[in-house]
Protein backbone atom coordinates (compact mmCIF):
# COMPACT_ATOMS: atom_id res chain seq x y z
CA UNK A 1 0.00 0.00 0.00
CA UNK A 2 1.45 3.56 -0.72
CA UNK A 3 0.09 6.86 0.01
CA UNK A 4 0.67 10.13 -1.94
CA UNK A 5 3.64 12.21 -0.09
CA UNK A 6 5.35 15.81 -1.43
CA UNK A 7 8.62 15.49 -2.74
CA UNK A 8 10.88 18.30 -1.61
CA UNK A 9 13.40 19.90 -4.41
CA UNK A 10 17.12 19.37 -3.82
CA UNK A 11 19.35 22.13 -3.69
CA UNK A 12 20.12 21.51 -7.17
CA UNK A 13 16.69 22.03 -8.65
CA UNK A 14 16.46 25.07 -6.43
CA UNK A 15 19.77 26.77 -7.89
CA UNK A 16 18.59 25.64 -12.18
CA UNK A 17 14.84 26.94 -10.77
CA UNK A 18 16.80 30.13 -9.89
CA UNK A 19 19.03 30.55 -13.42
CA UNK A 20 16.08 29.70 -15.40
CA UNK A 21 13.57 32.19 -13.61
CA UNK A 22 16.61 34.89 -14.19
CA UNK A 23 16.27 34.16 -18.11
CA UNK A 24 12.87 33.70 -18.23
CA UNK A 25 12.23 37.20 -17.10
CA UNK A 26 14.99 38.58 -18.84
CA UNK A 27 13.57 37.27 -21.92
CA UNK A 28 10.07 38.10 -21.07
CA UNK A 29 11.21 41.75 -20.66
CA UNK A 30 12.86 41.86 -24.19
CA UNK A 31 9.63 40.48 -25.57
CA UNK A 32 7.57 43.17 -23.87
CA UNK A 33 9.73 46.26 -24.81
CA UNK A 34 9.95 44.53 -28.50
CA UNK A 35 6.23 44.69 -28.53
CA UNK A 36 6.11 48.18 -27.67
CA UNK A 37 8.51 49.04 -29.94
CA UNK A 38 6.69 47.50 -32.66
CA UNK A 39 7.95 47.95 -36.29
CA UNK A 40 10.67 50.66 -35.15
CA UNK A 41 13.24 48.33 -34.78
CA UNK A 42 14.98 46.14 -37.64
CA UNK A 43 16.11 42.46 -37.11
CA UNK A 44 19.91 43.92 -36.24
CA UNK A 45 18.80 46.34 -33.92
CA UNK A 46 16.29 44.02 -32.00
CA UNK A 47 19.46 41.35 -31.89
CA UNK A 48 21.40 43.96 -30.62
CA UNK A 49 19.58 45.13 -28.32
CA UNK A 50 18.41 41.08 -26.87
CA UNK A 51 22.16 40.64 -26.61
CA UNK A 52 22.53 43.90 -24.42
CA UNK A 53 20.05 43.14 -22.16
CA UNK A 54 20.95 39.56 -21.50
CA UNK A 55 24.12 40.45 -20.77
CA UNK A 56 23.43 43.29 -18.37
CA UNK A 57 20.04 41.55 -17.25
CA UNK A 58 20.77 38.10 -16.35
CA UNK A 59 23.29 39.65 -13.62
CA UNK A 60 20.99 42.10 -12.13
CA UNK A 61 18.64 39.24 -12.05
CA UNK A 62 20.27 37.21 -10.28
CA UNK A 63 21.28 39.53 -7.86
CA UNK A 64 17.65 40.31 -6.84
CA UNK A 65 17.20 36.23 -6.57
CA UNK A 66 19.72 36.05 -4.20
CA UNK A 67 19.11 39.01 -2.28
CA UNK A 68 15.19 38.96 -2.38
CA UNK A 69 13.83 35.50 -4.10
CA UNK A 70 16.06 33.28 -2.22
CA UNK A 71 15.17 34.20 1.66
CA UNK A 72 11.70 34.79 0.39
CA UNK A 73 11.66 30.97 -0.94
CA UNK A 74 12.88 30.07 2.25
CA UNK A 75 10.25 31.41 3.96
CA UNK A 76 7.77 30.28 1.70
CA UNK A 77 8.74 26.61 1.91
CA UNK A 78 9.07 26.89 5.70
CA UNK A 79 5.86 27.77 6.19
CA UNK A 80 3.54 26.80 3.02
CA UNK A 81 4.05 24.50 -0.32
CA UNK A 82 5.64 26.83 -3.17
CA UNK A 83 2.33 26.45 -5.29
CA UNK A 84 2.20 28.82 -8.83
CA UNK A 85 -0.09 31.27 -7.57
CA UNK A 86 2.64 31.97 -4.55
CA UNK A 87 5.58 31.79 -6.94
CA UNK A 88 4.00 33.98 -9.35
CA UNK A 89 3.42 36.77 -6.67
CA UNK A 90 6.49 36.56 -5.07
CA UNK A 91 8.36 36.95 -8.43
CA UNK A 92 5.76 40.00 -9.25
CA UNK A 93 6.89 41.91 -5.70
CA UNK A 94 10.71 40.87 -6.32
CA UNK A 95 10.56 42.23 -9.65
CA UNK A 96 8.76 45.18 -8.80
CA UNK A 97 11.28 46.60 -5.31
CA UNK A 98 14.74 46.15 -7.56
CA UNK A 99 12.38 48.48 -9.98
CA UNK A 100 11.12 50.66 -7.89
CA UNK A 101 14.23 51.18 -6.37
CA UNK A 102 16.42 51.39 -9.32
CA UNK A 103 14.42 54.23 -9.97
CA UNK A 104 11.39 53.26 -12.35
CA UNK A 105 9.99 56.52 -14.10
CA UNK A 106 6.77 55.64 -13.64
CA UNK A 107 4.19 52.84 -12.12
CA UNK A 108 3.78 51.07 -15.68
CA UNK A 109 7.92 50.85 -15.50
CA UNK A 110 7.76 49.31 -12.54
CA UNK A 111 4.77 47.10 -13.19
CA UNK A 112 6.52 46.07 -16.26
CA UNK A 113 9.79 45.19 -14.46
CA UNK A 114 7.54 43.21 -12.07
CA UNK A 115 5.55 41.11 -14.76
CA UNK A 116 9.12 40.38 -15.54
CA UNK A 117 9.35 38.72 -12.45
CA UNK A 118 6.44 36.98 -12.34
CA UNK A 119 7.76 35.15 -15.30
CA UNK A 120 10.26 34.47 -13.47
CA UNK A 121 8.43 32.89 -10.74
CA UNK A 122 6.20 30.95 -12.67
CA UNK A 123 9.63 29.58 -14.30
CA UNK A 124 10.79 28.91 -11.05
CA UNK A 125 8.04 26.80 -9.99
CA UNK A 126 8.03 25.02 -13.01
CA UNK A 127 11.32 23.90 -12.05
CA UNK A 128 10.88 23.64 -8.31
CA UNK A 129 7.70 22.92 -7.75
CA UNK A 130 6.44 19.47 -5.50
CA UNK A 131 5.95 16.49 -7.33
CA UNK A 132 3.68 13.83 -5.64
CA UNK A 133 5.77 10.60 -4.91
CA UNK A 134 4.97 7.35 -3.33
CA UNK A 135 5.69 6.41 -0.08
CA UNK A 136 5.24 3.13 1.31
CA UNK A 137 3.07 2.41 4.69
CA UNK A 138 4.58 0.69 7.30
CA UNK A 139 1.98 -2.19 8.19
CA UNK A 140 3.28 -1.61 11.96
CA UNK A 141 1.38 1.98 11.88
CA UNK A 142 -2.19 0.25 11.82
CA UNK A 143 -1.58 -2.13 14.41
Amino acid sequence: MAIQVEERPTAGRVILGFLVAAFASVAAEVVLIASIAGTDMTFESMLGFSIFVFLFGVPIALIAILILALPAYLLMRKHWHVRWWNAALTGLIVGMVPGILLGAGTSWEALQIGLAGLVGGLAFWAVVRERPGQARIDPETFR
